[in-house]
Parts: C-alpha cells; structure tokens; sequence
C-alpha cells in the first residue's frame, strides 16, 4: 500500500532531501513550493500526512496549518512541521495550530520515516477504533431504535460529545435522568480521588458512603452477577469510573426490573464518557507538564551558557593581567626585594580572582538540578 505525502517547503534542495528519503514503491511524495498552492491541492485530495516547513515566504507553516484546520475534513490529516532550529515557542505554536509532531534540520532520512511511520500506524488504528466503535452502535441501536430507552442513551452520547469536565459530564447525567422523572446522585471516581454531584442541596454523606461502597465492591459483586445494590428506596449500580445511585424508586418490582436494565445501559454508557473524560485530562495534563518541562529546559540551559560566557571572558581578563604583571616584573634582570614581593602580589591578587570564578560552578549545579527534577516530575506522571 502507498502512502500520500504532502510536503510544503520554498527551497529545492530541501524539498528533494525530503523526497530522497522516501522509497517511492512505499509513499507518494508530492512537493509544493508555496503556501497557496498546496491549499489549492488540498481542497481536492486528502494525503495520509503532511510535512510543514515552519518558514515560508508569504504564509508561514503555522498559517498554512491554521488555514488547513479550518476545514473539518482536514483535521484529522497528520502534520509534521519541520524547523530550522529547536524552538521552544516552535514547538509550542506547532501543537496550538494542530500539529502532532516535529522534526528539525539537517534531515535525517531514518528518523523521518520512523515519525512519519508512527504517525500513519496511528491514524489507520484510530479510524479502525471509530469505524468499529460506529458499527457497534448501529448494530446495537438498530434492533431497539424505537425504545425510549435507548433513544435517552443515544440523547446522552450526542449531547455530551463536548464535555470538558466532571461538572459538565454531571449536569449531562442530570439532563438525562430528570427526563426519564429519576432523581439521581452520581459519583466519579477519578486519580485525585471520588468526585461527587447531586442536585439535593443537603447533604447527605451516607448516600456517599453508599456510592463509594459499590465502587469498592464491585469485583466482588460481578464474581456472582450482580451490579446492583438494592434497599426500599435506593438502587446503587457502580462502574469502574462512575457510580450512581437512584433515590426513592418505584416499589412495584416489575418496574425495578426495568429500571435496573435501563440503569445497567445508561451506566455503561456513563462509563464510556467518564473513561473519555478520564483521558482528555490526563492528555492536558501530560500537555501542560511537556510544555513546562520544555520552558525550564530551554530557560536552564540559556543561562548555563550565559554562566559560561561569563566565565570565559573573566578568565581571559584574570591570564592577561596576570601575564602583563609577570612581564613587567621580569623585565628587569635582576629582582630586587621589593620586585619579588611585586610579583607575588601580582600572582595573588590574580589566583584570588581564579578562586572567585569556582563559585559560579554553583549556579551551574543549581540550573542542571532544576533540570533534572523536572524531568523525574515528567516522569512520574506519564
């Protein structure tokens, strides 16, 4: 199977290095000079993945890419950028525009097939995850698209694609069981520990208590089949991300029935955003601590070279003075006394300066050490 590869970059040298780097059996690799053009180009194909030099006359990568982005049938198109140098801000503005990776000159043809490659394998497992995901949902809809039920499900999945939160997620759930007259209590057990929402303004710690429990016991309760947890007037049903709990439902035990194979749907269904969610944070989380990490990184090393700098020019001005003292000394062929005790000080006062200079190996340390628990703070968290 071949691939198609866009790639957009002014210079002819670099377009031809890039191309070369490419067996033309495995990609399909079309070249483009301008920003305008490869837009035109774009508008009528879809490539498996683009290259983005980040400076261009006119339109610059990153406005190529704003542009490209505009349109939903492009977005799922993976950008590689391509820079001139190892730019933080870069960096940084090629994530915010869209873009899933980068690479830096000189090219080296076996690293950018390898991204190139990750990127492709990537995409072709999410489009297969969707298209599985889609044709589940209609096989599993099809046969019950006249129920109620199911069509509160399918209201619940459409109107919480958007969420960005655990609030957000509760004021869907909410939405949902108020339609179908339940009054509900749910609870979310994330990494910072359980989150808990209910429209009751008193609270009510043992229906908490309630909610964690069948969070902690349902290995337990699957080992025998049973979601639930039943009293007179409350039904608690747990996943591993969320649990809910129904307050005062219906005594007629038909109709508990219904209400625990409703519950036990939504509540998968619950669960699939909740994991979604789950994900979604952790990504902007682990976004943020690559972006700091990136920021301190590129701020230590800065000022290690600034402590360099420095230190190299005070050692050249301690060696010249040192080095004009000693000659005015031993101009003279003879050393007097008093010349000898010249000298010496010429050679202390100068060692005294040597010494200084150490102490900035301090600040060097100090740099590297932020460095370094950054990194194990990065570490820890993906």
């Amino acid at each position: 199977m071949t691939h198609c590869i866009y790639v957009l970059d002014n210079t002819v040298e670099n377009l031809e290095t890039i191309k070369d780097s490419f067996d033309p059996d495995l990609y399909d690799v079309h070249c483009f000079s301008s920003g305008s053009q490869y837009l035109e180009h774009l508008n009528e194909n879809k490539p498996d993945l683009v290259l983005l030099d980040v400076c261009q006359d006119g339109m610059t990568g990153f406005e190529v890419c704003s542009e490209m982005m505009k349109k939903k049938k492009n977005r799922d198109i993976p950008v590689l950028f391509i820079s001139d140098e190892d730019s933080v801000n870069d960096i940084l503005k090629g994530f915010e525009v869209g873009g899933r990776d980068y690479v830096t000159r000189p090219i080296r043809p076996q690293m950018l097939r390898a991204k190139v490659d990750a990127m492709i394998k990537a995409l072709a497992e999410k489009k297969s995850l969707e298209s599985k995901v889609k044709n589940a949902k209609k096989s599993a809809f099809q046969a019950m698209e006249d129920s109620n039920q199911i069509g509160q499900i399918v209201r619940f999945m459409d109107n919480s694609t958007s969420i960005k939160n655990h609030e957000e997620l509760a004021d869907v759930i909410f939405d949902v069981m108020n339609s179908l007259n339940l009054a509900v209590k749910i609870m979310f057990h994330t990494s910072d520990g359980p989150v808990y929402f209910s429209l009751d303004e008193t609270e009510d710690d043992t229906d908490k208590e309630l909610l964690i429990s069948s969070r902690e016991t349902l290995e337990e309760r699957l080992q025998y089949s049973t979601r639930f947890v039943c009293t007179d007037d409350r039904i608690t049903t747990s996943q591993e991300n969320v649990s809910v709990l129904i307050v005062d439902p219906s005594n007629d035990e038909t109709e508990r029935g219904r209400l625990r194979d409703l519950l036990g749907s939504l509540t998968n269904a619950f669960e699939m955003r909740a994991v979604y969610l789950a994900q979604s944070i952790a990504k902007d989380r682990r976004k943020e601590l690559v972006s700091n990490m990136l920021r301190l990184t590129f701020d230590s090393v800065g000022h290690i070279e600034s402590t360099f700098r420095r230190y190299e020019k005070t050692t050249t001005s301690v060696m010249e003075e040192l080095t004009l003292g000693m000659q005015d000394c031993l101009s003279q062929l003879s050393l007097t006394e008093q010349q000898e005790k010249l000298l010496l000080s010429h050679v202390d006062k100068s060692m005294s300066q040597f010494s200084s200079l150490y102490s900035e190996s301090s600040v060097i340390d100090s740099s590297f050490s932020q460095i370094i628990e950054g990194l194990k703070e990065f570490s820890n968290h993906t």
